[in-house]
């Protein structure tokens, strides 16, 4: 098996001092701690890796070369849950609005797009139906609440669970690092829909609650569809519409399509979604509207 190295750094150095030479950093003034990237890590282990928007395009590439490797191994390794979650996040929620600002939209998103209250209405044409629940504990390691755990569930047309991943519109993270982390749920759900069973019956229960005209879907799960989802703001900065600070380098975008395009072949088909952000409503939430598809990223993707 042939490794592919990819290094991130954790101390900033002066931009015209520093380069990438075959996976590695080098130059005049060398950082102090290098962290590898390596094709035997999981998902989950590289989220932390790759939050660096100046090596966003060598990240891409590293990750493109061994995700057959990164994907089968985080699919054994990944430890799900076998027994029931608090998915039903009517019954399993508190009324107290989070303090947290990514926790407080993911609510706002839950109270505003979920299969109950959209009824007929569509969250996404095409991507996904409407919202069912947020902050899922998939693995035995995640933690509701936390920020370990998938941070929006949503249904498709096919009644097949959807993987949002968020991010608040100052998020300094890049588009990778959303890709990533979603991916690590991603295969996890697979996994434990397929494997464990648990899942597979909650789900189709809570849509069947939610919206009896919602299709269900309880046989083999094939495909997992995974959404990078953030306000407008986000993608105003990374796609340099508010100038050049936070933007993505142009480089980064085309390979970072074509890792896209091999987690679809591979099953999860990836969507990126932008929403506005107002002021807050009645109950302290922000107010949240819409929700569109990307057009800039379909270039690329």
């Amino acid at each position: 098996m042939a490794f592919n190295f990819g290094f991130v750094r954790e101390r900033s150095v002066a931009a015209d001092h520093n380069r990438v030479r075959g996976g590695f950093f080098v130059g005049k003034s060398s950082p102090k701690r290098l962290r590898p990237m390596l094709p035997t890590q999981l998902f989950h282990e590289l989220v932390s890796s790759v939050k660096q928007l100046s090596f966003m395009e060598q990240h891409c590439r590293v990750i493109l070369k061994s995700l057959n490797v990164i994907h089968e191994r985080s699919y054994h390794f990944a430890q799900i849950r076998t027994k029931r979650i608090p998915l039903d996040r009517t019954v399993h929620t508190s009324k107290a609005v989070p303090s947290f600002e990514e926790r407080a939209l993911e609510m706002a998103i839950w109270r505003s797009q979920r299969l109950d209250v959209l009824g007929s209405t569509t969250l996404i044409p095409g991507v996904s139906r409407g919202i069912i629940s947020y902050q899922v504990p998939i693995r035995q390691t995640d933690k509701a609440e936390s920020g370990k755990a998938v941070d929006l569930l949503g249904i498709n047309e096919a009644g097949e669970p959807v993987v949002f991943e968020l991010r608040v519109g100052q998020s300094p993270e890049t588009p990778l690092r959303m890709l990533v982390e979603a991916l690590s749920y991603a295969v996890a759900m697979r996994k434990a829909w397929n494997e464990s069973g648990a899942l597979r019956r909650q789900v189709p229960e809570l849509v069947r609650k939610l919206n009896p005209n919602v299709s269900l879907h309880d046989g083999p799960l094939l495909e997992v569809p995974i959404v990078g989802i953030a306000p407008t703001e986000y993608w105003d900065r990374c796609l340099g519409r508010s100038g050049a600070k936070g933007k993505v380098p142009q480089a980064a975008w085309p390979p970072f399509g074509d890792l896209v395009r091999a987690c679809r072949v591979r099953g999860f088909p990836a969507y990126f979604v932008q929403f506005d952000v107002g002021g807050k409503d009645v109950n302290g939430l922000p107010t949240v509207s819409r929700f569109r598809v990307v057009d800039e990223l379909k270039k690329y993707i």
